[in-house]
C-alpha cells in the first residue's frame, strides 16, 4: 500500500498524481488522505497554532494505524514537504502512537519544531527512510534535510539521502529514484 500525504496549500489531486508517478502500474492500492485546513485556495496538515502540529499528528497517525490494521500487506509511505512534516510528526510524537511502516519517504520535507516536548525519534530504529531534498530548495532549506538525515541516523534508522540539485520541486528524475526506492522495498503488491 502506498500512503501520499500532499504539502501546504495543495491537494489530494497533487498527491493522486504524484502516487500514480511513483507506482504507474498501480502494483500498490495508493491511500490519498487530505490535510484538515483549508489555506491559500489548498489544503494544509497543520497552521502555526502550537497544537496544530499535534492535531495533524494523531489525525495522521490514527490514519496509518487503521491502514496496518486492517491491510496485511506493507505499507510505505510518502510525505511531500508540510505532508513530509506531518507524517514525522505522526511517527514521532510522544501522544500519538502510529503503527510501524514499511518505509517513509520526507520529500522536500522537514521535521517541525515539537510544540510540547521532543519528538520520540527512537520509533524510527531500524525504519528503511528515504529523505530527497533539493541543494537549492527557496521554501525549505537545505540544511534542515541534512540535520534531519544525522537525527535519524543517530536513532539507526536506516537512511537514504537523495541531495539533488534543485530547488523546491520534484523532477522526473527524483521521481524515478523515489520509485526505484519504493521497489527496493521489495512490498508486497495488493491481491488484483
Amino acid at each position: 500500500m502506498l500512503v501520499v500525504l500532499h504539502g501546504h496549500a495543495s491537494s489530494p489531486a497533487d498527491a493522486a498524481e504524484f502516487a500514480e508517478q511513483i507506482d504507474p502500474s498501480r502494483e500498490f492500492h495508493h491511500v490519498i488522505p487530505a490535510g484538515p485546513l483549508t489555506v491559500d485556495g489548498g489544503l494544509a496538515w497543520f497552521d502555526d497554532a502550537p497544537e496544530s502540529i499535534l492535531e495533524a499528528a494523531e489525525t495522521v497517525a490514527a490514519l496509518l494505524r487503521g491502514l496496518v490494521e486492517d491491510q496485511p500487506a506493507s505499507v510505505v509511505a510518502v510525505g511531500y514537504s508540510q505532508g513530509a512534516a506531518a507524517l514525522l510528526a505522526a511517527l514521532t510524537c510522544p501522544t500519538a502512537a502510529a503503527a510501524p511502516l514499511a518505509g517513509i519517504a520526507c520529500v522536500s520535507g522537514f521535521l517541525p519544531d515539537p510544540p510540547l516536548r521532543e519528538w520520540a525519534l527512537e520509533r524510527l530504529r531500524g525504519v528503511e527512510v528515504l529523505v530527497q531534498h533539493g541543494r537549492h530548495d527557496e521554501v525549505v532549506p537545505a540544511f534542515v534535510a541534512g540535520d534531519l538525515v544525522a537525527l535519524l541516523e543517530g536513532v539507526k534508522a536506516h537512511v537514504r539521502f537523495d541531495e539533488l540539485d534543485i530547488g523546491h520541486q520534484r523532477t522526473p528524475e527524483s521521481i524515478a529514484a523515489l520509485r526505484d526506492w519504493v521497489v527496493s522495498l521489495d512490498l508486497a503488491p495488493h491481491p488484483r
